[in-house]
C-alpha cells in the first residue's frame, strides 16, 4: 500500500515484521491442515514482490520445521480469485447434475 511506496524505513520496518508474522501464521496453519499447497490470493497474491518475500521468509521459517512443507504460491486469479472460489463452492453445493 501507501506504506510501502514511501520509503519511510520505519513504516518499512514495520510493515515487513507484520508480514513476516503473517507468513508465520501460514505456516502455524499448515501445521494445523496438512494441506498439499497453500495458495496466497486477493490482496496477498497481488502484493508486491517485497510483501510476498516476507512472508515467504516468515512461513519458511514456521513451515520448515516439518519434513516437506507445502509449496506457497500466490493464485493466478488476482485480487478477484475470493469472488470466483466462492462462485465455485456455491456451484458444488448446488450438485446440479
Amino acid at each position: 500500500g501507501e506504506v510501502s511506496n514511501t520509503g519511510d524505513d520505519i513504516s518499512m520496518q514495520v510493515l515487513a515484521s507484520a508480514v513476516r508474522a503473517l507468513g508465520a501464521a501460514v505456516g502455524s496453519v499448515v501445521s494445523l491442515l496438512d494441506p498439499e499447497v497453500v495458495v496466497l490470493g486477493g490482496g496477498l497474491g497481488c502484493g508486491n514482490a517485497t510483501m510476498i518475500e516476507q512472508i515467504r521468509i516468515g512461513y519458511a521459517q514456521r513451515a520448515n520445521e516439518r519434513p516437506n512443507p507445502p509449496a506457497l504460491l500466490t493464485a493466478k486469479c488476482g485480487s478477484g480469485a475470493g469472488v470466483i472460489g466462492a462462485a465455485v463452492g456455491a456451484l458444488n453445493l448446488l450438485e446440479i447434475d
